[in-house]
Order: C-alpha cells, then sequence, then structure tokens
C-alpha cells in the first residue's frame, strides 16, 4: 500500500512516473486523498501501465479528450494504457478518496508476447473504444468485478506470505470479466485514428516544455504541425478551453507548486511561470484558486480550500 502526496510525479510529456519496479513486481497500491492534491484533482495525465480506479469516498468526474464520466462511492473505472485523462470531484465535494491500483499488462500475462497476451490482453489494449470503461454496482457481472476490486485492496493491505501470487490470480479473474463485460465493444470497436489525442499530448508537452516562455497560440500550433485554427478547435473539442486558457491554468499550477515546495519570492515565481507583471500573476492566480498566493503559501497545510481547476469544463 502506498499513499500518494500532492505532487503528481509527472514527465515533460505529462507520462506520470508510476512507482512500481516491472522487473520485481509491476504492481502498486495508491491511495489518492484529492484534498491533500493541488486544487484538489488529479491533472490531466497518462501513464503506460493499466490502471483500476476505485471511489472509496466521494462523487468524481474522469475525463478523457473524447469522454466524461461520473462515478460515485462503490463505483470503479478501468483506465487502459496511454489514456489522457483527469479526475475530479463533482460540485465541489470534500473527502474523496481513490483507491488505485496501478500494474503492468505483463503482471496478468507473464511473458512478452505470450498467448496469454495475444489472445486475452491486447484484445483490450488494442480497443480504441475501451480508454475507459466505468464499472456501477448494477449488474450481476459487474458486482463480481467490483468484489474482485475490494479483493485485491484488502489482499495488498493484509500482505504476507503469497499475496503477490493472490493479488495476480485476482487482477487475472477481473480481467477475464472484463474481457466478458465489454465484448460487444470491442467487436464494433472501428479502429478511428487517434488523432486529437495525440495532438493534445504533443502541444501540452510544448507548454510543459515552454511555459516560462513567451508563447503565443502559434506556437503551440506549430509543436503540433497544425494551424492556429485546428489548435484552437482541438482545445475546445478535447477541453472545453481555448489555448491560452490552459496555458495560463496551467502556469497557475506550477507556480502553486512552487509556492508549496520552495521559498522562493512571489515575484520570481511569477516570472519564472511566465507571467508578465506581478500584479497580472495575482489578479489571475486569485481568479483561479480563490485566494493571494501569499495567502495559499501561508494556507499550504490545507490545500482543500482551495479547489479551481486546471481545465475546468463548465
Amino acid at each position: 500500500m502506498k499513499e500518494i502526496d500532492s505532487f503528481l510525479n509527472l514527465k515533460s510529456n505529462n507520462e506520470e512516473i508510476v512507482p512500481i519496479d516491472s522487473s520485481e513486481y509491476p504492481f502498486v497500491c495508491i491511495y489518492r486523498y484529492l484534498d491533500k492534491c493541488i486544487g484538489n484533482l488529479v491533472p490531466w495525465h497518462w501513464h503506460s501501465v493499466l490502471e483500476l480506479s476505485y471511489v472509496a469516498e466521494g462523487e468524481l468526474e474522469y475525463q478523457t479528450p473524447e469522454e466524461t464520466f461520473t462515478l460515485k462511492k462503490g463505483d470503479a473505472m478501468f483506465i487502459n494504457s496511454d489514456t489522457l485523462h483527469f479526475i475530479r470531484p463533482v460540485s465541489q465535494r470534500k473527502n474523496c478518496l481513490i483507491v488505485a491500483f496501478l500494474f503492468d499488462m505483463h503482471f496478468i500475462s507473464g511473458m512478452y508476447n505470450s498467448l496469454l497476451e495475444q489472445n486475452y490482453l491486447r484484445p483490450i489494449l488494442n480497443c480504441r473504444s475501451l480508454k475507459m470503461y466505468p464499472i456501477h454496482p448494477d449488474s450481476r457481472r459487474r458486482l463480481e468485478m467490483l468484489t474482485s476490486i475490494l479483493k485485491v485492496r484488502d489482499l495488498d493491505k493484509a500482505g504476507g506470505f503469497g499475496s503477490e501470487f493472490e493479488v495476480r490470480h485476482e487482477l487475472s479473474r477481473f480481467w477475464c470479466l472484463l474481457l466478458e463485460e465489454t465484448e460487444t465493444i470491442r467487436r464494433e470497436d472501428r479502429k478511428l485514428p487517434d488523432t486529437d489525442s495525440q495532438r493534445i499530448k504533443t502541444m501540452m508537452h510544448f507548454i510543459e516544455e515552454h511555459y516560462g516562455e513567451k508563447i503565443a497560440i502559434g506556437d503551440i500550433a506549430e509543436s503540433a504541425g497544425i494551424s492556429e485554427r485546428e489548435c484552437r478547435r482541438c482545445f475546445g473539442s478535447c477541453m472545453n478551453l481555448s489555448p491560452v486558457d490552459y496555458l495560463n491554468k496551467f502556469r497557475i499550477r506550477k507556480s502553486a507548486e512552487r509556492l508549496l515546495k520552495t521559498g522562493d519570492s512571489v515575484l520570481d515565481i511569477s516570472l519564472d511561470c511566465g507571467f508578465a507583471s506581478n500584479s497580472y500573476f495575482g489578479k489571475t492566480f486569485r481568479e483561479e484558486m480563490g485566494c493571494t498566493p501569499k495567502e495559499y503559501r501561508r494556507n499550504a497545510g490545507n490545500t482543500s480550500s482551495f479547489s479551481r481547476e486546471v481545465t475546468d469544463r463548465s
């Protein structure tokens, strides 16, 4: 069992650095208390491993560039590898807790390119219509899936001799149920190109690398090899934001991290995060976080007070 801290560990391309060792035990259970995260949310990110996300407390919104799902306490979400997504509470709810299982597919298949991988893992990993799949307790099979998820949680928490084998066994059972559950979706999958998601990942990477500099929409668009008009359409379609709005919200999030992690002055942080003036930084920060930068730093032990999103979808 591992409790995540307030900062999701991300690479410059928004890929999460997952705290597992694929060569030893490619599985980890993480308890994510959203009240302890900046903005009370899990920001846009993706990872190469698979994830099962169980809502232990609260009501949450899970979003990909294409879809949005609402999950309540007792629901779960399957998140496929390489899926760009973020999670936030519904209606600013407090005390939200996610129990997340992250694991490499070879934890189940055992070997690279094995029969198990080709026949049982790849059909889901390669299905573009299965970026996320919500699991509600509204059918017998889904109840069985949720039971398996809770067993994995309990087995991991208890530990002890042989627990790793039991966790793998229960995940394998869940996977077989998931295959049965998604048979129709996989059969009807149209295998359309994932163009918008790839463009968004590319532009997010560019913003991460250059957010401290003066950036125009043309620069963001050029990083993905598209026009400014297509750039605006892509951000609007996937995030309901303009590129400039996303950039400013991203800068605010980075500045909030600096305020919590360092003793740097507010002026230095504002300039390093790409704001032209300290006054504009203060105004924008208050609009997004509901307080001044100094107030945010002073209340660092109570990040649950600041719940505005980096990617707000109204």
